[in-house]
């Protein structure tokens, strides 16, 4: 038996809200070990790792042993939802394990889902409840982890969330940054009626969750095995990647590598279908943030790719990184990244095409994107074709011209992406869901407030991935183009009034954003946080390791 898992390609530990955990096989030091039901092979290989003193697995029995410690010295919670690839225990892998490493991400998953649930409730959100202004945030629940055990080679790490019909472009993403820490969250809204919740449909599921059908947990393991797959593609792709900073890195084989991933699948309970499609979009940012634990951190959306030049020019450069955590962290600077669009006008089909050519441009050579905007025109500013004011300010033209940053006058409606000190980054705020408001909120607050000073960083970029628009995006207008209805299309019921969602939401985002800005401009403007992101920053740090929340407090 220990040949077999010794010679198989991963070591996996999964566990969830459907596994039945008890306490077994006390072994030496009178420690009590969690095992899974029907797992007593893994009782039975601990044992026989102490009698034959195996030094590497050994080492899997320090691991078993730090997730009792972590959950009953931490918290006391059972362990559950969590996903670990245990690459360092491949006999042919070519993964750099660190075992100490594993330690430390092993207790930061661990931590993390403890204390995320500590604030669960089964209560699905309601659209009404959303409308009146109620943050039920705790209806998110954290279903499993996937927690990469490379260290990230760079000192940027980037936090990002998506729905699963975007999983293809969180790969994409990954892989224009290799070696670089990339944290993603993925939403997997649940419809459910409270109501049908009965205590005779409980008792025929004594091993499920009681909040949740065979039909969500059929969703969750469709969820569980797409995030699996990508994430496996990945710890292969970055398996030649080296762990830490190394002199001897050459910086033209970057492009043949991915991403440090953690990845996060979350569910949220939901009472009707609005709620199913507005994403809680600010909300899924701040979860992803707590899994990011490097000194400089970016929000970026999981449809942007990053350019060449963020890991294979600056990031690699140790000098030029240096002085971007002084400045961060010193002066608060910012640094804008200016992003792209490939034009609607090229074929769909090609604009993929388009988008890598933009990517693999040397910073040297960025003129060849001049070129590209104004001549051809396949490329055009991000959002400049329907909402100008988002990236103006960026000031494209002046871009090209300079081989060095630049300050940036701010001006409504700025919404770019940026990258700075992790510690200045401010949370977005929760009240906000679906696109409408949500970055250009978090935006304004960060100049308003003097949270940091903007400049535009000369030699890195972004592209938006082209993507047909989803049920999430489209808020603006009816899906008769996409031959479906939208739940925001169909008549409800609000506090006794028959109302369109679509266009209640509007304006409720509409309002809330003038409050936020009445608030900033009185000085008085703090974002609304999930009472789960703020328990998990508030955790005693020093009693319970934890890699993703160091720092925070």
């Amino acid at each position: 038996m220990l040949d077999q898992l010794r010679h198989s390609r991963a070591l996996s530990h999964s566990l969830s809200d459907r596994d039945n955990v008890k306490t077994a096989h006390a072994i030496r030091l009178g420690l009590r070990i969690p095992i899974l039901k029907g797992h007593h092979r893994i009782a039975d290989m601990i044992r026989d790792t102490i009698r034959c003193n195996n030094q590497a697995f050994y080492s899997l029995l320090v691991k078993i042993v730090l997730y009792a410690v972590i959950s009953n010295e931490c918290y006391g919670n059972s362990f559950r939802e969590v996903s670990w690839r245990l690459s360092g225990q491949q006999k042919d892998d070519k993964f750099r394990f660190n075992s100490r490493d594993s330690n430390k991400s092993i207790a930061a998953g661990y931590s993390l889902l403890s204390c995320f649930h500590s604030q669960h409730s089964s209560h699905p959100y309601r659209f009404e409840e959303f409308l009146s202004g109620q943050l039920t945030t705790q209806s998110m629940r954290m279903h499993r982890i996937w927690w990469s055990n490379r260290r990230a080679k760079y000192p940027l790490g980037l936090f990002t969330h998506l729905s699963l019909n975007r999983i293809h472009m969180l790969e994409a993403q990954c892989r224009s940054y290799p070696r670089g820490l990339v944290a993603a969250v993925v939403w997997v809204p649940l419809v459910m009626d409270a109501r049908k919740l009965t205590e005779a449909w409980e008792e025929q599921q004594p091993n499920s969750p009681k909040h949740l059908s065979p039909a969500h947990l059929a969703t969750l393991r469709t969820a569980s095995g797409m995030l699996s797959s990508l994430f496996h593609r990945m710890e292969l792709s970055g398996a030649d990647g080296i762990s830490d900073w190394d002199a001897g890195t050459n910086s033209s084989d970057i492009t043949s590598s991915a991403c440090t991933l953690r990845l996060m699948l979350v569910y949220e309970m939901v009472g009707d279908g609005q709620m199913a499609v507005l994403m809680p979009v600010n909300a899924l940012r701040n979860i992803a943030m707590l899994a990011v634990d490097t000194p400089l951190a970016a929000m970026v959306d999981v449809d942007l790719s990053f350019s060449w030049s963020l890991a294979g020019h600056v990031m690699s450069n140790r000098t030029r990184v240096a002085d971007l955590e002084l400045r961060a962290k010193r002066d608060r600077t910012g640094w804008v990244i200016p992003a792209w669009d490939v034009d609607k006008k090229i074929k769909f089909s090609s604009q993929n095409h388009v988008a890598d050519e933009m990517l693999a441009v040397r910073p040297e050579s960025k003129m060849v994107l001049k070129d590209m905007w104004l001549r051809r025109e396949e490329i055009l500013p991000f959002a400049s074709d329907r909402y100008v004011q988002g990236h103006n300010r960026t000031n494209f033209m002046l871009w090209f011209q300079s081989q060095a940053e630049y300050p940036i006058d701010f001006e409504e409606g700025y919404e770019p992406w940026f990258f700075s000190a992790r510690k200045y980054l401010p949370l977005y705020d929760a009240r906000f869901r679906g696109h409408y408001y949500d970055k250009i909120s978090n935006v304004r607050n960060t100049v308003y407030n003097k949270i940091l000073n903007l400049v535009v960083i000369s030699d890195v970029w972004l592209i938006h991935r082209p993507h047909k628009v989803s049920a999430q995006n489209n808020l603006f207008s009816q899906a008769a183009a996409t031959r479906s209805v939208s739940p925001l299309d169909q008549i409800v019921q609000v506090n006794g009034t028959s109302v369109e969602p679509r266009k209640v939401y509007l304006d409720f985002a509409l309002a809330l954003y003038k409050e936020v800005v009445y608030a900033m401009n009185e000085n008085r403007y703090t974002p609304v946080v999930q009472s789960s992101v703020r328990h998990c920053r508030q955790i005693d740090v020093a009693r319970c390791p934890k890699q993703g929340f160091r720092s925070l407090t």
